[in-house]
């Protein structure tokens, strides 16, 4: 697992929608902390450092990082979980 994460790109429209739903208190706390992986991870800190401020593991970074990187703003909503119609 790299230690930093790597530096994403983003446009500024999509760090302006980043921002915006990191600093909600209407959207899911699921959500708002994705937004902030995300966010961090544009900023190049630590993989470590961010699963740390935010209180989950390492590979959940990773894992809203990926699909950021393949879906952009439609990877920030989640897929459909089982059982679920």
């Amino acid at each position: 697992m790299p230690d930093v994460a790597e530096r994403m790109e983003c446009t500024a429209e999509q760090l302006e929608a980043l921002t915006k739903f990191a600093n909600s208190r209407k959207f899911e706390k699921r959500l708002v902390d994705g937004t902030r992986m995300i966010l961090g991870c544009a900023q190049g800190r630590r993989i470590k450092d961010i699963a740390k401020n935010l209180g989950v593991l390492p590979n959940a970074v990773i894992k809203w990082r990926e699909r950021f990187k393949a879906y952009g703003m439609d990877g920030l909503y989640d897929e459909l979980r089982p059982g679920s119609f």
